[in-house]
């Protein structure tokens, strides 16, 4: 934020406080895309993005069975037997996987393998007419031939069989081929002809679990929530004790919103069985959705806990540990989801934004560039990287971060209000009112955008009343929200409303009693009030906030100079403490000149002001210019610190020859400038006043410097040689201690 006591401040945007994508979300939808080119037929599309999966989560079981039925359609049963051992591992309790598993043994020619994994199937409650087939097969040793993949999957004729001799309802279950042919037309995305088929099954079988689950799953997956859940709930009746449909109930319930009950979903999952980490994990989830972090942690770090492996649960118990600002812990944690996910985009980023706020922007730069190059069109690692940027004062850099951001997603208000707030401390006003626009197009409510656009149009000049108006919507939208109260005091401050001023600067302070910048201001209105002692306090309770915010001391130093109780020397010793301050850390940084020392050669003299507009300053300097104009021997520089101008200033840039616009450039900066452009001789025509360039000063960037007209006293730098004056401003002798 950049304050002064004449200007509102101008503040960078930070991403609301939302829960970041989890790994299980961002899985998710990579296995959706990875069935949709199996179903189409696009194998080597569909392997890549499994094995990506696994690359992110070794032991997805659902990655891991597609990834094993892909390679049996490629006649590669071998090649499938460890992604299919792989899921029965990660999920033993899911009759399926066995199934497939035993069937791609028997398609290995492994019979004696397989005759073991059925036992041990079996010893784990493997049963059913399918189970029943297999060991027939294994007894008869029956060769089975593979049939090869189509580019568009057709369905099984064993399906057509079993659709076209549908038997009447009774209380029995369906028969092996029946449920291989549903889970089939399941695993080849086949949503449709599926549940006409489960449908099927759960007339003539009604009070069979299996037909139930998978018509709620095949709906489910259909984004048809609504008819999924009577289904999963139903389900849920007829399979009271498998805690994957109860699990799965809640997951649908906490995508309607129903928290509370997916809750009871997936503590009821949890009670059938203990041990269940992707339950745990689950329930973590709920939990953070209700607004209960502590909660919600202790779920994550039980599903780690028996599940160290589970880079879901690492990851989200680093997004809870860091939206409650522990982000040491959280650090930890991202990390540990990166050793078992090197390449996971999200980990990089959520560890560039916990680093960054742990105050490690080098750092954190090094993790958002990873995380871009594990996914270069992350807009969010871009809107970070760039506001890491800003933090490290590269700001032509973190602009176009934010640019890119909005190339890959252009309806990003996060971005917008970045981008126009770095645009706004330019003075590129209509480019940030423009950004800043955007971004309230996004999101109009977006209250921190408001503020911003508020300073926008002040600092624009004459469009305070659509300031104002602006900052009101902003403090409808959120009325806790300090900045808003700040800048609305200023806006009034402005106006001479004195009294509204204080109380809005009073009420920032009551939401942010840490807001330097409005004790700052508040003393200001106070000042103006000519309640210098209470001014006085101000300041030097923002002094105590931040003992490095020279526009505070400058703004002290200003307000003693109108208290006649100060008297001189006292005066002199607090100036002196604004050079010890901000001056003496940069005098063993003062390099040699090397201007020519040429007499005959012309002298170039620089100017420094925020006054080259309709003020006081302006009026006697005016003349000055219009004098030396006239020299050829004089080179004139003037460097203007203020944003806007106005009529005074076009007629004053007429009378010099190199004007600069130095407005938003940094002291040390225009410093750099300052030496670059051979100035010989530099003055200030500030002071401590608004607007003030007395640190590039401090700097030393010209071989001769002086202060001049702009202020009554001394500005207490050693870099300043002279003060200009006549014999009646100063009388001769009289103040020289005090120079």
């Amino acid at each position: 934020m950049s304050e002064s006591a004449n200007d509102s401040s101008q503040k960078s945007g930070t991403a609301a406080a939302e829960y970041p994508p989890t790994l299980d979300e961002v899985l998710s939808q990579a296995l959706a895309k990875a069935l949709a080119c199996h179903r189409a037929g696009q194998l080597a599309a569909a392997e890549q993005l499994y094995r990506a999966i696994l690359q992110a989560q070794a032991d997805h079981p659902e990655a891991n069975h597609h990834l094993g039925l892909l390679e049996v359609q490629r006649q590669q049963p071998a090649a499938a037997l460890p992604h299919l051992v792989a899921a029965l591992e990660a999920s033993p309790a899911s009759r399926q996987y066995w199934l497939s598993y035993l069937e791609a043994l028997l398609l290995a020619g492994q019979a004696e393998t397989a005759r073991q994994v059925l036992e041990l199937g079996r010893q784990h409650g493997l049963e059913g007419e399918a189970v029943d087939a297999l060991a027939l097969r294994l007894a008869q040793e029956e060769p089975v031939k593979l049939t090869p993949q189509h580019s568009e999957p057709r369905q099984p004729k064993a399906s057509k069989r079993a659709a076209a001799k549908v038997p009447p309802a009774h209380s029995g279950k369906p028969s092996a081929e029946e449920e291989r042919a549903l889970v089939a037309l399941f695993t080849a995305g086949r949503y449709s002809e599926g549940e006409s088929v489960a449908r099927a099954l759960t007339e003539r079988f009604p009070r069979h679990g299996f037909a139930w689950k998978v018509l709620a799953t095949l709906l489910k997956a259909q984004g048809r929530d609504d008819e999924a859940l009577p289904a999963m709930r139903h389900a849920s009746r007829l399979l009271p004790r498998d805690e994957q449909v109860q699990s799965n109930l809640g997951l649908i319930l906490v995508d309607r919103g129903e928290l509370a009950a997916a809750e009871t979903c997936q503590r009821k999952a949890l009670r059938i069985r203990p041990d269940f980490a992707e339950a745990h994990y689950n329930l973590g989830n709920v939990l953070c959705s209700q607004g209960r972090p502590k909660e919600a942690e202790a779920s994550y770090r039980r599903a780690a806990a028996l599940k160290p492996d589970f880079a879901s649960a690492h990851f989200n118990l680093g997004n809870v540990l860091m939206n409650q600002g522990r982000l040491a812990e959280a650090e930890v944690a991202f990390r540990r989801t990166l050793e078992l996910a090197p390449d996971l985009a999200e980990a990089h980023n959520n560890l560039g934004d916990t680093l960054r706020g742990l105050d490690r922007p080098g750092e954190a730069e090094s993790a958002l560039r990873r995380a871009l190059e594990c996914r270069p069109d992350f807009a969010e690692a871009l809107y970070n990287l760039g506001t890491t940027l800003g933090d490290l004062g590269r700001g032509s850099e973190a602009e176009i971060a934010w640019r890119n951001a909005l190339d890959f997603k252009a309806h990003f208000p996060e971005a917008l209000l970045a981008l126009g707030s770095a645009l706004a401390e330019q003075g590129r006003f209509a480019e940030a009112e423009s950004h800043l626009r955007r971004a309230l197009a996004c999101r109009p409510d977006f209250a921190e955008a408001l503020v911003a656009l508020s300073a926008t149009l002040r600092a624009q000049g004459g469009r305070d009343g659509e300031a104002e108006s602006t900052l009101r919507r902003a403090l409808l939208a959120t009325p806790a929200l300090a900045e808003g109260h700040y800048n609305l005091g200023n806006i009034l401050r402005d106006q001479e409303r004195h009294s509204e001023a204080e109380a809005s600067y009073r009420r920032a302070l009551e939401l942010r009693p840490e807001l330097a910048s409005a004790y700052l201001n508040l003393a200001v209105t106070l000042a103006e009030l000519a309640r210098y002692a209470e001014a006085e306090q101000a300041y030097r309770h923002a002094l105590a906030l931040d003992p490095d915010y020279p526009l505070a001391h400058s703004n002290l130093l200003f307000c003693l100079t109108h208290n006649e109780k100060v008297d001189a020397r006292t005066l002199f010793a607090e100036h002196r403490r604004f050079a010890e301050q901000f001056e003496t850390p940069l005098l063993s940084h003062w390099a040699p000149h090397d201007n020519s020392t040429d007499p005959d050669r012309c002298l170039r003299v620089g100017l420094v002001s925020a006054d080259f507009r309709n003020h006081a300053v302006a009026s006697f300097i005016e003349p000055v210019l219009a004098e030396l104009a006239r020299d050829p021997q004089l080179s004139i520089h003037a460097y203007s610190t203020y944003a806007t101008e106005d009529e005074v200033t076009q007629r004053l840039r007429k009378l010099v020859a190199h004007w600069h616009a130095v407005a938003g450039t940094s002291d040390a900066a225009l410093a750099e400038t300052i030496r670059a452009d051979g100035i010989d001789v530099l003055i200030d025509l500030s002071g401590h006043t608004g607007h003030h360039r007395l640190l590039t000063f401090a700097h030393k960037p010209a071989p001769l410097q002086a202060s001049w007209m702009g202020y009554p006293g001394t500005t207490g730098l050693h870099a300043m040689d002279y003060y200009l004056a006549d014999r009646f401003f100063l009388p001769v002798g009289k103040f020289d201690e005090q120079f």
